[in-house]
């Protein structure tokens, strides 16, 4: 049989491949041997490639070869996605798919952001969609869906983590759009505490920005008190700055001016 399948254009590793695939799935062999395969040859990974049956096999916590895929080279992601996009929604037993595998590599994430976008809402067990995975990897991703997918910025994890919040965390210019075109996601919430508009103090800009638009519900509470803290210690120079001296003293009199004679 193996020399009649080699005969018929097979090669060897071709044929190791499919017969390795055949008895994972029979039992007989463990899925780790098959995931070996691929993820340390680039050989049996292209030839992987042709058989979506074999990206389909899944090991018993549901991640499959097709998950591997993305791990063995840049080549490999690019394939599977441009190849298989219906294998793209493949999730393990944590709901991470395919997708949030791709979704985290710089080099990927934008071409899975404008082929799928579909996708990017999909989400895993603790509500990290692929969107978030994607919000992480570039500077370029950040840009493209606060503009061009800003549905997107509110979704959040099981612990109010945003989109937004990923976004502001890496980009200035990205936090700067969410200011202008989205002042409503500043009130935004991760780990019931930190908002957008706490983490996007780490940008003097960005502080200035709430500032001159009078938001002045960032400023407020506790919350507004932590974040003009943490301001000044990013912004040492914020304390000279009479706009919020005076938003300072409307809101909080002489209580929060000791924070400014303290920094």
């Amino acid at each position: 049989m193996k020399i009649k399948l080699i005969k018929d254009g097979m090669g060897r590793r071709e044929l190791e491949l499919l017969e390795t695939a055949a008895c994972v799935k029979n039992g007989k062999e463990a899925f780790s041997t098959l995931d070996h395969m691929v993820r340390t040859s680039q050989i049996y990974a292209s030839l992987a490639i042709k058989y979506p049956e074999i990206l389909k096999i899944a090991d018993e916590n549901g991640s499959t070869i097709a998950h591997t895929m993305t791990y063995v080279s840049p080549t490999s992601a690019i394939e599977l996605m441009e190849s298989h996009p219906e294998l793209l929604p493949l999730a393990d037993k944590n709901g991470r798919t395919v997708a949030h595998a791709i979704a985290i590599m710089p080099i990927h994430a934008m071409k899975l952001i404008n082929a799928h976008p579909e996708l990017l809402p999909l989400a895993d067990k603790n509500g990290v969609t692929v969107a978030h995975a994607a919000a992480a990897a570039s500077g370029k991703t950040q840009m493209t869906i606060t503009q061009l997918h800003p549905e997107l910025l509110p979704l959040a994890d099981i612990k109010g983590i945003t989109v937004a919040h990923i976004v502001v965390a890496y980009s200035r210019e990205a936090t700067m759009e969410i200011i202008k075109n989205h002042p409503e996601l500043l009130m935004c919430k991760r780990n019931g505490f930190y908002t957008v508009a706490y983490d996007a103090c780490k940008f003097e800009e960005a502080v200035l920005a709430m500032l001159e638009c009078r938001r002045f519900d960032v400023f407020k509470g506790t919350h507004g008190k932590a974040l003009i803290e943490t301001a000044m210690s990013y912004h040492p120079k914020l304390k000279e700055n009479v706009m919020l001296q005076n938003i300072l003293a409307e809101l909080y009199k002489e209580e929060m001016l000791d924070i400014l004679r303290k920094q």
